[in-house]
């Protein structure tokens, strides 16, 4: 009976064992799970924490240059400060149009007058920086009331995106979609000067656009291998140069930007994100959430629009 009684006795032993092996592979997995989601808050709060340091630098240079603008006399003084204002939005811009856009329209939206659907007989004038930037660098439209008016306009909608900017939620996925969105935007608003018409800086403010999103990026590392972040780091690197030894904007070579430089940024960038396991937004859109750059076969939606 007793030996009888030894294979009951070796199951049982190798049963406690695999039940002990199993809650502790359990428990490991919960610890690893909730301390990559702890992690993952820590990043995208750190990145929060960036942005808002860099909208209260933005907040002060507007300041700044509101009280140049009723003081100074010298244009060139003012235009060199307004390019400088311009380079401090690009800081803010990525998330400032991703989270408030029409609070971004108030700060860098198109000179023209915009009519809502549902009252089109009263168009909403334009504000903002690409209404100022005229008055300074078209020689007829100069006008010293009127700069200090457009300023006084922007510098009180910079204060709305500061205080809208207090009930932000940051996440990974929303943190990875509005960068993406910014490289787009600087392949097409940007580069194309839509946003600068008339001082065409737009080639002088990609650096500016590149730093910030390469500071925002940077929290990530710790979701990256050091050498393939290493190769995204090189990406915006060669995308800045490039455009700081080329700046001259009718002479630009916007080809070989977007495809030697912009669209290895956009897959490195993507790369980053699936290894992170940051999933995409799964929603309808005219331009797919996943899509890696603007010329992607199906990037866009051709049905988004239809009835």
């Amino acid at each position: 009976n007793c030996f009888l009684m030894q294979p009951v006795k070796v199951q049982i032993f190798f049963m406690r064992k695999i039940i002990i092996v199993s809650v502790l592979l359990s428990g490991i997995l919960l610890f690893c799970t909730c301390h990559n989601q702890q992690s993952s808050f820590e990043v995208s709060a750190q990145v929060e924490k960036l942005y808002k340091k860099q909208l209260d630098s933005f907040v002060q240079s507007t300041a700044a240059f509101t009280q140049l603008v009723k003081s100074a006399e010298n244009k060139n003084i003012l235009q060199e400060a307004f390019l400088s204002l311009r380079n401090k939005y690009k800081a803010v811009e990525v998330f400032a149009e991703y989270y408030n856009p029409s609070v971004a329209k108030a700060i860098n939206g198109p000179a023209v007058f915009d009519a809502e659907p549902d009252n089109p007989e009263y168009p909403v004038p334009p504000s903002g920086l690409q209404v100022i930037e005229p008055l300074l660098f078209d020689t007829s439209d100069y006008k010293p009331d009127g700069l200090i008016k457009e300023t006084a306009s922007l510098q009180a909608a910079v204060a709305r995106l500061k205080m809208v900017s207090g009930s932000l939620q940051f996440t990974d996925a929303h943190i990875f979609d509005a960068m993406r969105m910014e490289l787009f935007r600087m392949a097409t608003l940007g580069a194309s000067g839509y946003d600068t018409p008339i001082c065409l800086s737009a080639i002088s403010e990609i650096p500016a656009t590149l730093t910030a999103l390469h500071l925002y990026i940077t929290p990530y590392i710790s979701y990256y291998p050091q050498i393939s972040f290493d190769s995204l780091e090189r990406q915006f690197a060669a995308a800045a140069l490039f455009a700081e030894n080329n700046s001259d904007f009718n002479r630009f070579d916007r080809i070989v930007f977007l495809s030697q430089f912009l669209n290895p940024l956009c897959k490195q960038l993507s790369k980053m994100q699936n290894y992170a396991g940051i999933a995409y937004f799964n929603e309808p859109r005219l331009l797919r959430s996943n899509a890696i750059t603007l010329f992607d076969e199906n990037a866009f939606n051709p049905y988004f629009n239809a009835p």
